[in-house]
């Protein structure tokens, strides 16, 4: 995705509600990949924080990897 990508309305999923079971992971990732989720970010509107920009990239991205593969 390059970095003046965004996520149209329909693409984006709901925030997480307070009463939602959830859970944490951690990443560890490369300054670059730090940099293009920062230049992504920068570009969204609102701009949303860090923990919801990975979680709706990492939505994205597994939805347009079912929609072309199948369901996982």
């Amino acid at each position: 995705m390059a970095t003046t990508d965004t996520i149209s309305e329909a693409d984006v999923p709901p925030k997480l509600d307070k009463d939602s079971p959830s859970g944490r992971i951690n990443v560890i990732a490369t300054e670059a990949l730090l940099k293009r989720i920062e230049e992504w970010r920068a570009v969204q509107r609102p701009i949303p924080n860090k923990s919801e920009a990975a979680r709706l990239l990492i939505e994205w991205a597994l939805d347009r990897l079912e929609a072309s593969n199948g369901k996982r």
